[in-house]
Order: structure tokens, then C-alpha cells, then sequence
């Protein structure tokens, strides 16, 4: 059932409109890619959870909605302003523990009031690179956190 549910969860990311708004191919590549391996990692244990069908359902409303939220900072941080910007993020690091549990990536303060600014001049393909190497979980890392990534 779990290449079922990876095959499933990839299609709800493929199908998922909201995900590639207003970015350019190069941009939308690497968030694709990032997605589309998440769904395999987060899929692949579901055989040994013992609410397989629930944390499925979990992940397939979770994971989607994130990326989405990526792509909302990416494309409207600059025009909709540091308390939007924020909230955003915010909203990242909730859908991440979601996925991940207490041990997931969490974005520091300093690195949101940094992207809240929008004073880094990072261009949109910049911004998608360091949120996704920000919410990645680190392999070898216990307990999930991340060396703070400032932009």
C-alpha cells in the first residue's frame, strides 16, 4: 500500500495548481523535486504506523498546503509586507511539525525577521532554494534541528 500512497500523494502534489502559481520553470523545478521527495520519505514508514490511513490523510493535506505556502513567500513576500511575510512563516513551521513532529526544522526568528524585511534581494528561485533547505529535515540529525541558516 505505501507505493500506493506515494503514487497518491505525488498526484495531489502534480495536480496542485497552487503550488507552481506565478513561478517560471526554473523556479517551480527544484520545489517540485524537493515535493515530490518528501512524499516518498514521509510515505515510506506509513506501513509500520499504526494509524497508517489517518497519518496518510494527514500527509496529503499537510504536505501539499506547505509547499503552497513556499511558493506564497516566495512570489508575494515583497508586496504583501513584513506581518504577512511572517505569518507565512509561521504558518511554515506548523505545517513542517505536522509532517515532521516536535523534532521538524523550525525557521529561527532572526532568519524570519530576515525574510520579512525582503532586504536580502534574493530573487524568487533564491528564496524557494533557502526555505526548502530550511524546513529539510538534516540526515544524522536526532532531534531535528537544523545549523541556523540565515539569508
Amino acid at each position: 500500500m505505501t507505493n500506493e500512497w506515494t503514487k497518491q500523494l505525488k498526484d495531489a502534489i502534480l495536480e496542485n495548481s497552487g503550488i507552481r502559481r506565478d513561478l517560471t520553470d526554473d523556479e517551480f523545478a527544484p520545489l517540485l523535486a524537493w515535493g515530490l521527495a518528501q512524499a516518498e520519505m514521509l510515505t515510506a514508514p506509513l506501513g509500520d504506523h499504526p494509524e497508517p490511513n489517518v497519518r496518510y490523510e494527514e500527509l496529503y493535506g499537510t504536505l501539499p498546503k506547505l509547499m503552497t505556502r513556499i511558493t506564497w513567500v516566495a512570489v508575494y513576500r515583497a508586496s504583501k509586507g513584513a506581518d504577512w511575510t511572517l505569518k507565512t512563516l509561521n504558518q511554515l513551521n506548523d505545517l513542517n511539525k505536522s509532517l515532521y513532529g516536535e523534532e521538524a526544522p523550525q525557521f529561527h526568528p532572526l532568519v524570519m525577521q530576515q525574510y520579512a524585511a525582503a532586504e536580502d534581494n534574493l530573487a524568487r528561485g533564491e528564496v524557494i532554494q533557502t526555505l526548502i533547505a530550511n524546513l529539510s529535515p538534516q540526515e544524522g540529525n536526532e532531534n531535528g534541528e537544523k545549523e541556523e541558516e540565515i539569508i
